[in-house]
């Protein structure tokens, strides 16, 4: 998963743990005092947006049209999320955790089959994975900021994790690219969030003078668009932003309503919940007696390939 690429990545090096090579994963991530952690054992979560007031000396990207535009701002949005490792971790992979699940508010322990083919029995090591709870005993990695902004962010989340976790597509293939409602509504929203402070175009404030728009963090890691005075949108105006769409933008589909930023915040909590930091469907796809190296590579599933366990 490519948040963790923040960590030193030793590819197929030298391993202590013989159980991840045979799982097809010899990759271990290194922390910032030199401990090397297998990659399956890592967990992540998001945590939020902040504004960063000091970005006169960042440079900025944006995606523009499929080209990489570069500004200046003296303030701009950051991603937190952070990471976590299982200290017991023992090389089984998805196979070691229940997964939580927001939808029934109940662990899932439906990846919990070590050593089982597909069975599982009592007492087999099945840890929750539960680092968005107070009471976890995974180990913090660290708090990581995304600086190129949100579209980066979830340009890589919703195209591999979001593709399995909102059911981009539950076929055994993706050839039939049937993608649910939920995965195309945050793929095709994170294309249409505004990237900086952008000016209104028809929004005024009560003196004539032109509002600007950008991202704007709300508690609990949700988020909106403020409205602000300032071409830097660190000022905010009086007016906020479901002011702006009554006043100027009734009727039009030219900026996102109210209702979808509130889908948009539900979609997006699932990611303040525990996940494993390689993307798994969670439904078993393909015969657990044969797994192909994570060499399997077809569209938007994440472009892993399956674990012994016949997850992908």
């Amino acid at each position: 998963m490519t948040f963790l690429n923040t960590l030193s990545k030793i590819n197929d090096g030298p391993s202590k743990h013989q159980h991840d090579r045979n799982l097809g994963s010899g990759d271990y991530l290194v922390d910032y005092y030199g401990n090397e952690l297998p990659a399956l054992s890592l967990s992540w979560r998001y945590l939020g947006v902040y504004i960063d007031t000091n970005c006169n000396n960042n440079n900025r990207r944006n995606l523009n049209n499929n080209y990489y535009n570069y500004y200046y701002s003296s303030a701009c949005r950051k991603v937190l999320w952070a990471a976590y490792h299982d200290p017991e971790y023992e090389g089984q992979g998805i196979a070691e955790y229940s997964l939580y699940d927001r939808s029934s508010g109940s662990y899932d322990k439906s990846t919990c089959h070590p050593n089982t083919y597909g069975l599982y029995f009592e007492g087999s090591r099945c840890r929750r994975l539960d680092c968005h709870e107070a009471s976890t005993q995974l180990e913090l990695v660290g708090v990581f900021k995304e600086t190129d902004g949100l579209y980066d962010f979830t340009e890589q989340l919703f195209k591999h994790q979001g593709y399995c976790v909102w059911g981009g597509d539950k076929q055994n293939y993706d050839y039939d690219n049937k993608e649910s409602s939920d995965y195309k509504f945050m793929h095709n929203m994170s294309e249409k969030w505004v990237q900086e402070c952008t000016q209104l175009k028809y929004a005024t404030d009560a003196q004539g003078n032109s509002l600007y728009y950008d991202t704007k963090p709300l508690p609990g890691g949700d988020l909106t668009y403020g409205v602000y005075i300032d071409a830097d949108c660190t000022v905010e105006s009086k007016l906020s932003y479901s002011d702006v769409l009554e006043k100027y933008y009734q009727g039009s589909n030219s900026l996102p309503s109210m209702n979808a930023i509130d889908r948009w915040n539900d979609l997006l909590s699932d990611y303040k919940v525990c996940q494993p930091c390689r993307a798994y469907n969670r439904v078993q796809v393909d015969d657990v007696t044969q797994y192909d190296d994570e060499d399997y590579e077809h569209g938007d599933d994440g472009e892993g390939g399956k674990d012994p366990w016949g997850y992908k």
